[in-house]
């Protein structure tokens, strides 16, 4: 058993919360002349659709150049929303869902589970959450600050460290450094089969649950399945859709998963990704550990809804409960704004 621990942090930042939206009106100053009326409707049309979030698309202007800064200060104020909150609330698209790895969770059989156990992954057996809320999920992808990694909210800074994944997660830590890892080479007979579980290179999480699913035995294929699963869910997958798989060259080499040091790269792959985000970018997806900022956030904020903070935390938290407090938040002026819980009356339980 790992002792875990909490430390108390005061803060002297301020908050970095975003303001309402505020789109300016395009600007009707400049008039085109009549025989260019058909290539500039034909222009605005094409404006329209590649950028929906403007009101109204940029006409061409007779200076060029005075014209597209003119577009581009306008699609700087585009942000995105979501239609059931106030502006100023805007939601984070995210590659991250968690659903899949419930399902295989709850379907696997006795032997698939003490398997898991043995890995070290004993409390994500526990997880029971199915979504996200969104606008809190950006504001602490926001307020996350990679290079100290702290989020930093109006009243207080919450530092994360590998102690606090492992708080978090229940995740073995402190031993091989994941990132380090050498790659397997391309012919390596595990990673063929493993490989060959897909046909025409489907990786991704849906083939990875049907595979879990299939079979209710234990075997390496099955603990890579997890391991690919659980990866792509919670800690790191890629811009394009695609799933993560370069893992998977680390772990064929790799005889007992509990000896590596899962927590760092989490850590290490939370300010990764944050660095690889584009902000003010609408169409950009996080592809990052977005399940541990919202544990840790939630689990150090002092609510007044009733919540189980025993740890490992992941286990004793719903998307029901994480639904209650976005709604909370923001009926009391926004994210951020409470202040931390001690955890005095906490029973922290026996790890996993």
């Amino acid at each position: 058993m790992r002792s875990t621990q909490s430390n108390s942090f005061k803060s002297k930042f301020k908050n970095t919360v975003e303001t309402v939206l505020n789109l300016e009106d395009d600007n009707d100053d400049f008039v085109v002349e009549p025989e260019e009326q058909i290539q500039e409707e034909e222009h605005v049309n094409r404006e329209r659709r590649s950028k929906k979030k403007l009101d109204k698309a940029v006409e061409r202007k007779t200076n060029k150049g005075i014209a597209e800064s003119v577009k581009e200060e306008q699609e700087d104020n585009v942000r995105k929303t979501n239609k059931e909150y106030p502006p100023g609330l805007r939601y984070l698209p995210t590659r991250m869902k968690c659903d899949n790895f419930t399902a295989a969770v709850m379907g696997m059989s006795p032997e698939q589970k003490q398997a898991i156990l043995r890995m070290g992954f004993g409390s994500i057996l526990q997880v029971n959450i199915t979504s996200y809320p969104g606008q809190l999920r950006y504001y602490l992808l926001d307020v996350y600050d990679p290079n100290s990694k702290r989020l930093v909210l109006q009243n207080s800074v919450i530092e994360i460290t590998e102690q606090t994944v492992h708080d978090m997660m229940g995740l073995p830590f402190g031993g091989e450094d994941i990132n380090e890892l050498p790659l397997c080479d391309k012919g390596n007979q595990i990673l063929e089969e493993w490989r060959g579980q897909y046909s025409c290179d489907k990786f991704n999480c849906e083939e990875y649950l049907r595979r879990i699913q299939a079979t209710t035995n234990d075997s390496l294929m099955f603990r890579l399945n997890f391991l690919t699963l659980f990866v792509n869910n919670f800690i790191e997958s890629m811009l394009m859709g695609t799933n993560q798989i370069k893992v998977v060259r680390k772990l064929v080499l790799v005889e007992y998963f509990s000896k590596l040091n899962w927590c760092k790269y989490m850590l290490d792959c939370l300010g990764s990704r944050k660095k690889l985000w584009k902000r003010d970018d609408k169409s950009s997806y996080y592809s990052g550990p977005i399940t541990l900022l919202i544990l840790v956030y939630v689990y150090d904020i002092k609510y007044s809804i009733k919540l189980d903070k025993r740890l490992p935390f992941i286990g004793h938290i719903n998307c029901a409960k994480l639904l209650e407090i976005q709604r909370l938040e923001i009926s009391l002026g926004g994210f951020g704004r409470l202040f931390r819980d001690e955890h005095d009356d906490v029973d922290m339980g026996d790890e996993t």
